[in-house]
């Protein structure tokens, strides 16, 4: 179907270089999804294996709350809380403030990353927002005036004589 006309030829040109940009689009698009898709697995990944250290972390305190000591019958209450709990305490305390951090930190990445989503399908929205037709036949149409008004001046034109 080659043609020796440079027109159909030019004509045959622009219709490939558009549906090159629109497949470009797509593939951007397509790109776009799947870096969304995968970050939002990493973090369904980070965010179970956090509770799975959690739950870990808790049964083993709540283990070694439950298991009395060998002279727990013998101690008294000033004995009770030796300098190794008191250390111990200090250490879940410092753990689970790393752990809130943690979290903290992936909920404010989630939301960044929701409102850059949110900034980029903006733009795209307004764009279907112009294209689209109004139906909204109830508003009242605006008559075509010029707004300008004559001032009643008369033009008088002197004769040449006086």
């Amino acid at each position: 179907m080659s043609s020796l006309d440079p027109q159909v030829i030019d004509k045959r040109i622009e219709d490939l270089k558009t549906v090159e940009q629109w497949l470009g689009f797509n593939l951007n698009l397509v790109r776009s999804t799947i870096q969304g898709l995968e970050i939002q697995k990493g973090t369904l990944a980070a965010i179970q294996s956090f509770q799975q250290s959690m739950q870990d972390f808790g049964q083993t305190v709540s283990a070694k709350a439950s298991e009395p000591g060998p002279d727990a019958d013998k101690a008294s209450p000033e004995q009770a809380a030796s300098p190794n709990q008191t250390l111990n305490q200090a250490v879940n305390q410092a753990a689970m403030a790393q752990a809130s951090d943690w979290w903290n930190g992936v909920q404010q990445q989630f939301q960044t990353f929701v409102q850059a989503a949110q900034q980029a399908a903006a733009p795209a929205d307004s764009v279907k927002a112009k294209k689209a037709p109004s139906n909204n036949k109830s508003a009242p149409r605006a008559r075509a005036t010029s707004g300008k008004t004559r001032a009643g001046k008369t033009s008088t034109r002197r004769s040449p004589s006086s």
